[in-house]
């Protein structure tokens, strides 16, 4: 995820993974942001490759939604809407996993360690 001070600056971009997990197996989302909040075309895709959304926001506000089946027939425009709000629900809770991964798992600096010195063996 791109970040810049401290918040969500650019596009997070995920793929959809086989089950073997060993190749990158389509598009999943497409999703720009600015100072943290969605700002701009926000895609998706089913698991098949066939749109599955896209919502417009304007700082943060969705402004637009269009949302197709699986296979690709338009769904209505309120139900697209609380696709939005879903995705946009399921979609913080799942950038927050991944910060929750970087946070529990960051380098150590010297400054961490006793006297600024790495343990002797």
């Amino acid at each position: 995820m791109p970040f810049d001070n401290d918040a969500k600056n650019g596009t997070v971009a995920l793929w959809y993974t086989p089950l073997d997990g060993r190749v990158e197996a389509g598009r999943k989302l497409e999703a720009p942001y600015v100072d943290d909040q969605p700002h701009g075309i926000v895609r998706s895709w089913h698991p098949n490759g066939m749109p599955r959304a896209e919502y417009r926001y304007e700082h943060g506000v969705l402004s637009d939604a269009r949302a197709w089946s699986d296979s690709g027939t338009a769904l209505p425009g309120t139900e697209a809407e609380r696709l939005a709000a879903r995705d946009a629900a399921n979609n913080d809770q799942f950038y927050a996993s991944l910060l929750a991964v970087v946070r529990e798992n960051l380098p150590r600096c010297e400054s961490d360690l006793p006297n600024g010195n790495p343990p002797r063996s």
